[in-house]
């Protein structure tokens, strides 16, 4: 008997737990026609194997997820929180939906670790995972998901595609991403948010990156829009990294934001 095919679910529901659409096998690709309503959410389970590369919608960056428990439900975003995605997505009445087993090779190839454009507020079954202490006005744009979704535009602020983690004006926030399993990684990469028009932006001059091995480093900062390197001292096992000790380079305190930070790494191999 031949070695069973690894098998991946995918439902679409509405707000009341009808099946809309499903689609199953050992990789998905299909369109839904239908327009979403507020409260449908798509049923993905994975029978075999945590690591799924999807795109749920066709605006969106195709990532690779860690999925632990071999299942989540993602929420249709509606209203605000459509503010934080590209204009097209999840609109209309077609959508093409993706999703498949991770290769070996692309699960152990060095590539920044911590981009999921999937993420979402409150939903920790996914990973990568942002989460913070504070978002400004607790709006979408500002949300922490925005600071690893993949994308980098960072000279505006507010709606797709300047969308950024936004903790105010203030210094007492604090920012950690979870990795969901232990990762070698060498390197940061910040994008700090550069709407420098008008002294709209202020940066942080300096933070402190604290990782889940218990290393500390300083990493400080220029007033620039260009992605700055922040290195780890060579190959470090972490499943998470903290950011915290902001220090704004303005006084008073104005708006300074990230817009993403990239971690360059690999899994680990059992």
């Amino acid at each position: 008997m031949g070695k069973e095919m690894k098998m991946i679910s995918l439902q679409v529901k509405n707000s009341e737990g009808k099946v809309l659409d499903a689609k199953e096998g050992g990789a998905i690709a299909f369109e839904y026609n239908g327009t979403y309503g507020e409260g449908d959410h798509i049923v993905l389970t994975a029978t075999e194997g945590k690591y799924l590369v999807i795109r749920l919608d066709e605006a969106l960056n195709e990532c690779m997820i860690y999925l632990p428990s071999g299942s989540m439900t993602y929420a249709i975003p509606f209203g605000e929180k459509l503010n934080a995605y590209g204009k097209e997505s999840f609109s209309g009445d077609s959508h093409k939906i993706a999703v498949r087993y991770a290769a070996e090779e692309e699960i152990y190839a060095y590539r920044n670790v911590a981009i999921n454009s999937h993420d979402k507020r409150g939903i920790d079954v996914c990973y990568p995972h942002a989460l913070a202490n504070f978002v400004t006005r607790d709006e979408s744009t500002f949300e922490e998901r925005n600071a690893i979704d993949g994308y980098t535009l960072n000279d505006s602020h507010g709606n797709f595609p300047y969308q950024s983690w936004g903790g105010g004006a203030r210094e007492d926030v604090d920012f950690k991403l979870f990795f969901g399993r232990p990762v070698e990684a060498d390197k940061l990469v910040f994008y700090l948010r550069a709407d420098y028009k008008d002294d709209h932006d202020t940066y942080w001059k300096s933070l402190t990156v604290e990782l889940s091995d218990g290393t500390e480093i300083v990493a400080e900062f220029d007033r620039t829009g260009a992605p700055q390197e922040v290195s780890l001292g060579g190959k470090r096992t972490i499943e998470w990294v903290r950011l915290k000790n902001f220090k704004q380079a303005a006084n008073p305190l104005t708006w300074a934001a990230l817009t993403e930070i990239e971690v360059y790494g690999n899994d680990v191999k059992n």
